[in-house]
C-alpha cells in the first residue's frame, strides 16, 4: 500500500509540474500512437481475411485435383493443371496442398490410396515433408515424420531410425509410430538403441499399430526383456503377452528377479 501510495503521490507531481502546453503535447502523442494501433489492426484483420479467402480459393481448386486423382485409371492419371502448375512454385500452396492430401488419404485405401501416393510422389512434396525433419522446431519435425509415414516413404527410413531416439519426446514418438508403420514387428528394432523412456501412452499407440500384423521370428524379444531401459522390457512384457510367445517363457520368468518393481 505504502509503495502504491508514492507512485500516486509521484505521478501526481509529473503531471503538475508539466505546463498546459507541453501536457496538450502529451495527449497529440497518445492520439497518435492510439490512431497507428487502430490501423495495424485494421490491416491485420484484412491480411487476415485475405489470406483465408485465398486459402479458400485454393482449398477448392485442390479437392478437385485430389478428386481426379482418385478415380483417374493408372494410364491417365493427371495431378496437376496449367492453372496449378505456377501455384505450385509457391511453398504456402504446396503446403496447403500437402495438408489436404494427407487428410484425404487418411480415410482412403486400396488404389485410391495408392493414387494419391502417386499424386504425392510426382509433386515433390514428399522433399517438402523430407525438409521438415531438419527444421528446429519439434512440432515441425514431428509433422514431417506424419506426413511421411502417412505416405509411405519408406526411403527415407535411415533420417527416421536416428529420430527414434531423438531428444524432442514429440518428434522420437512420430519417428517410431512411422517404422512400425513400415515394417510391423521388425520396425520395432529400435528398441536396440532407444535410450529414453517409453510412455505408456507410446506403448498403447504401438500396440494399436501391431494389430492385426503377424510376427514370426521373437528373437529380439529376449534381447529386450534384458535391456537397461525398464520402459522397453515393460513394453517387451506386452508384446510377449500381445503376441502369446510361449517360446520366450523362461525369459519372461527370469524378469520376475528384476529389481524393478513395475516389471515385476
Amino acid at each position: 500500500m505504502l509503495a502504491l501510495f508514492k507512485l500516486s503521490k509521484s505521478l501526481l507531481l509529473f503531471f503538475t509540474d508539466i505546463d498546459a502546453y507541453s501536457c496538450i503535447n502529451v495527449i497529440y502523442a497518445f492520439l497518435a500512437l492510439l490512431i497507428l494501433l487502430l490501423v495495424l489492426i485494421a490491416g491485420f484483420t484484412v491480411n487476415k481475411k485475405r489470406i483465408e479467402h485465398r486459402k479458400g480459393l485454393w482449398q477448392q481448386l485442390i479437392a478437385g485435383l485430389i478428386s481426379q486423382a482418385v478415380f483417374a485409371d493408372e494410364e491417365e492419371a493427371v495431378f496437376y493443371t496449367a492453372e496449378t502448375k505456377s501455384l505450385l512454385e509457391k511453398s504456402s500452396f504446396r503446403n496447403c496442398l500437402l495438408n489436404e492430401l494427407i487428410k484425404a488419404k487418411i480415410n482412403l485405401s486400396g488404389s485410391a490410396s495408392q493414387n494419391l501416393k502417386k499424386m504425392y510422389e510426382s509433386l515433390n512434396l514428399d522433399a517438402d515433408s523430407y525438409r521438415k525433419l531438419n527444421n528446429i522446431k519439434g512440432h515441425i519435425k514431428a509433422k514431417g515424420l506424419q506426413q511421411l509415414a502417412m505416405m509411405e516413404q519408406v526411403k527415407y527410413v535411415k533420417k527416421i531410425f536416428r529420430l527414434t531416439n531423438s531428444t524432442n519426446e514429440l518428434v522420437r514418438q512420430e519417428a517410431q509410430c512411422a517404422l512400425v508403420g513400415f515394417y510391423g514387428f521388425l520396425g520395432l528394432r529400435f528398441l536396440n538403441v532407444t535410450t529414453y523412456p517409453i510412455s505408456e501412452w507410446q506403448q498403447i499407440k504401438l500396440l494399436n499399430k501391431l494389430n492385426n500384423v503377424e510376427a514370426t521370428n521373437f528373437e529380439p524379444l529376449k534381447k529386450w526383456l534384458k535391456s537397461p531401459n525398464e520402459s522397453v522390457v515393460i513394453f517387451s512384457l506386452k508384446l510377449a503377452s500381445f503376441y502369446n510367445c510361449n517360446s520366450i517363457y523362461n525369459d519372461i520368468v527370469n524378469c520376475l528377479h528384476s529389481p524393478a518393481l513395475r516389471v515385476k
